[in-house]
């Protein structure tokens, strides 16, 4: 079973063209914005986020376009559809980021990976901005995610920690090892 759903996997990911996740921006232009690292950050021309949110959001998609990261930050289109925060270049998916300035670092992810979810995006960006009181919490709050079939969409969790070192956790791994 898991076999037929791989070959699966791997059909719709090749249907998953960037013209085809694009088309939802077809009048949208975008610069590419300034990196001191090897990635890119390609800010819309049209089109808007709010001020609060687009500050936050560049703020965390430089801080992984520094580190070579591909992004491509995305306008809200009023179409009655989800709307992402962003486009993994590299990834070929949708981003959804969220920036955290708490220290209740179970709720972040636990809200974190439920509105990337909601948005539909297979990346999850969580920009801690104070340190959380256990990252242990955190991790436990994605297994049992996992555990009890939450989250659906989001594949990869990218966390930028308050020293802005960067971690990359593969969901679908983490699966797999909860199975073992």
């Amino acid at each position: 079973m898991s076999e037929n759903k791989g070959k699966v996997d791997k059909i719709l990911n090749k249907n998953r063209t960037f013209a085809n996740e694009m088309k939802r921006y077809p009048n949208i232009t975008f610069k590419q914005k300034q990196i001191k690292g090897s990635g890119t950050l390609e800010v819309f021309a049209e089109g808007k986020q709010s001020k609060t949110e687009f500050r936050k959001n560049k703020k965390a998609l430089t801080i992984l376009a520094n580190n070579g990261g591909k992004y491509r930050m995305l306008p809200l289109v009023n179409d009655g559809n989800p709307n992402p925060d962003a486009y993994n270049l590299q990834k070929k998916c949708f981003v959804d980021v969220k920036v955290v300035t708490t220290n209740n670092g179970k709720n972040a992810i636990q809200n974190g990976l439920k509105e990337a979810s909601r948005q539909n995006a297979k990346e999850l960006v969580l920009h801690l901005t104070v340190k959380p009181k256990n990252y242990r919490e955190m991790y436990n709050a994605v297994l049992l995610s996992l555990k009890q079939g939450r989250n659906r969409n989001v594949q990869c969790v990218s966390v930028i920690f308050p020293d802005n070192t960067i971690k990359e956790y593969e969901l679908g791994k983490i699966k797999q090892r909860l199975k073992e």
